[in-house]
C-alpha cells in the first residue's frame, strides 16, 4: 500500500471521558470521506485530560475504549488514540492504545520521558501521576512502519534516530503543548524529527482552554502533520477542534531517502 490516508484529530478534551469521546465521535461524523481513510490518529489526553483532579486511570475494558473499538471495527480503519491515563498492574501509565480494524485494542507504547515542568507561574509534574515507560516500538499496519512516542518525547532526539534505524515511515507523535512551550518549539521540533528521520511525523494536539471547577487548562494547539522533506501538511488552529484528512505518500519518502541517503552517510 504506497497511500496510507489518515484522518487527523485535534481535540479540547476535559475530565470527563464520556463527553471527550462524544466529541471523538461527533467529528468523526462530520466528515464526508469517511469511507476513504485507512486510520483515525488522537491527541495525547483523548479521553481524559487532567486539568484540576488526577485520573484513577482508565482501563482497557471500560465503555469509551469499548466505542472506539466498536467505531474502528463499523468502519474498517485502525485508530490510535493517542494517548490516556493507563490503569496498569504497576501504575498508571501515560499510553498509546492502538485499535486495529477487527477492533482489537492493545498498548503499544508508554511515554518515557514525563514532563516536569517550572516556569514559576506554570508548575506540571507527571511524574506525579504516571510510571514511566522503558522501551520504544515500532509496529507494521496497513504494510506502513509506525513508531510511537508522546508530546514531551519530542525533544529527545535520541529516541527518534532510534526509529529513523529502524526505517520508520510514520511517527506519531500525540501532545497536549503548553502554550508557552508550544509558541517557542512545537513547530521547530516537529519539522526537525521529521527531516532528521526522513519520515512522516503525525503529531494530533489538545487546543483552547479547558476549565474545570474554577481551575484551567491552555493547550497550544496547532496539530501538524509535516512529511519527509519538512513541508508542513496540515497545520490547524490555536483554540478549537478540528479534523483533517490526508494522503501520506511510501513513494514521497523512497524518494527523499534516495535523494539524500542519511542512512548510509549516518556514522554514528
Amino acid at each position: 500500500m504506497d497511500k496510507l490516508n489518515l484522518a487527523v484529530m485535534q481535540m479540547k478534551s476535559g475530565e470527563d471521558p464520556e463527553a471527550n469521546l462524544q466529541s471523538i465521535i461527533k467529528l468523526w461524523d462530520s466528515l464526508d470521506n469517511k469511507s476513504e481513510v485507512h486510520g483515525l490518529c488522537l491527541p495525547e489526553n483523548s479521553l481524559y485530560n487532567k486539568v484540576k483532579n488526577s485520573s484513577p486511570g482508565l482501563e482497557l475494558e471500560c465503555s469509551q475504549i469499548k466505542a472506539l473499538q466498536n467505531l474502528a471495527q463499523d468502519n474498517k480503519i485502525f485508530i490510535n488514540m493517542g494517548a490516556i491515563p493507563l490503569k496498569e498492574d504497576r501504575g498508571i501509565t501515560n499510553a498509546t492504545l492502538m485499535i486495529n480494524k477487527e477492533g482489537e485494542v492493545k498498548p503499544v507504547y508508554r511515554k518515557i520521558h514525563l514532563f516536569d515542568l517550572d516556569m514559576g507561574s506554570l508548575i506540571i509534574r507527571e511524574s506525579d501521576q504516571f510510571e514511566a515507560g522503558n522501551e520504544s516500538n515500532a509496529i507494521e499496519l496497513n504494510n506502513w512502519k509506525m513508531a510511537f512516542s508522546i508530546c514531551y518525547d519530542v525533544r529527545f532526539s535520541e529516541l527518534f534516530l532510534t526509529y529513523a534505524k529502524l526505517g520508520a515511515e510514520i511517527i506519531y507523535v500525540p501532545s497536549a503543548f503548553t502554550r508557552a512551550t508550544g509558541r517557542a518549539h512545537w513547530e521547530t521540533l516537529i519539522r526537525a524529527r521529521a527531516i532528521e528521520s526522513q519520515c512522516y511525523i503525525v503529531a494530533p494536539a489538545q487546543a483552547g482552554v479547558v476549565e474545570v471547577e474554577g481551575e484551567s487548562r491552555a493547550s497550544y494547539g496547532h496539530t501538524m502533520v509535516v512529511d519527509p522533506w519538512g513541508k508542513v501538511l496540515v497545520d490547524m488552529s490555536a483554540d478549537s477542534p478540528e479534523i483533517a484528512t490526508l494522503s501520506l505518500s511510501k513513494s514521497l519518502i523512497n524518494k527523499t531517502r534516495k535523494q539524500m541517503p542519511m542512512a548510509d552517510h549516518r556514522k554514528l
